[in-house]
């Protein structure tokens, strides 16, 4: 079984499944090869980390700052996602992301006092902001997980004018 753990002679084994892709460790870090060494993809340029669907088809590519490319293993496209997302998170449909941008109150600083939510759907490409409720508009928002079932766990921290942990929130996304 994927991820199973046994128990034996009271001894925890866990085994982890080999993952469907990773980024090729050449040196050169701009290729991404399957479970066998063969490359899918190859990139033009460092990558530092890549993300797949949960159907194991898409990759999401980041190659640092706010670039990021999705690179489709059956139809062998790349598409250039929008660089205002800072960050991106499969939902599991694998054909929706959910998209992070982190706020600085003030742009000297890189302390992030505020998040706002992004929905994209890759059919159409298209970018929609998610109107968050009020207590989690103006806040820095960490996202923890998305259930199988889409909800978002979140993270909150008010950050201005006076730092204050608001706690953990469950977000449902209708897409």
């Amino acid at each position: 079984m994927p991820g199973e753990a046994r128990i034996d002679k009271g001894v925890l084994t866990a085994r982890e499944d080999q993952a469907a892709a990773a980024v090729a460790s050449d040196g050169a870090n701009r290729n991404i090869v399957d479970a066998s060494g063969r490359v899918v993809f190859r990139g033009d340029k460092q990558i530092y980390g890549i993300s797949l669907s949960p159907d194991d088809y898409k990759i999401l590519v980041y190659y640092g700052n706010t670039e990021y490319v999705l690179f489709n293993r059956l139809t062998r496209r790349t598409t250039q996602l929008p660089p205002t997302i800072h960050a991106w998170t499969w939902l599991p449909d694998s054909s929706t992301l959910l998209g992070e941008v982190s706020l600085s109150g003030q742009p000297s600083r890189e302390e992030v006092t505020s998040t706002e939510l992004y929905i994209y759907e890759l059919a159409g490409a298209r970018l929609a902001r998610i109107a968050l409720p009020p207590p989690l508009r103006g806040v820095a928002l960490k996202i923890l997980d998305v259930s199988a079932k889409g909800h978002i766990l979140v993270e909150a921290e008010r950050v201005v004018p006076k730092p204050a942990y608001l706690g953990l929130t469950i977000l449902e996304v209708l897409w």
